[in-house]
């Protein structure tokens, strides 16, 4: 048996899309690379833009950070004590924790911390 090429494979595609004619003539003029981005016009804007970012923290790490930041403060020995630390992290892994959740989510982060000054105001 006998393996497709790639070239046997897009062509056939071409085909089945009904674009020989447009594909035969572009191969006449060697301009398959500029047929092909001509088919659809957005295709080319799209694929310069950049790759968007896709990573996010899971909401059980946020809701972890913040339940120890809020009960803590900085105090990382006494998170790593607490009975939330279902994974044992020590207190260094907290920081680092804290840290990504800082570094993903700057203004939730600056958020957060403006609530827990003025919650502390209120109560003093």
């Amino acid at each position: 048996m006998e393996k497709q090429s790639s070239v046997d494979g897009w062509w056939s595609n071409f085909c089945g899309l009904g674009l020989t004619e447009q594909l035969r003539l572009c191969r006449k003029q060697s301009l398959i690379p500029c047929f092909l981005a001509s088919l659809n016009p957005d295709l080319e804007a799209e694929a310069s833009l950049p790759e968007k970012k896709g990573n996010t923290l899971s909401r059980d790490l946020i809701d972890y950070v913040r339940y120890m930041v809020e009960n803590h403060g900085e105090d990382y020995k006494a998170m790593a004590r607490d009975e939330k630390n279902y994974y044992q992290d020590t207190p260094k892994q907290i920081r680092n924790k804290i840290n990504v959740y800082k570094r993903f989510y700057p203004a939730d982060w600056q958020a957060f911390v403006d609530s827990l000054e003025k919650n502390k105001m209120e109560v003093d």
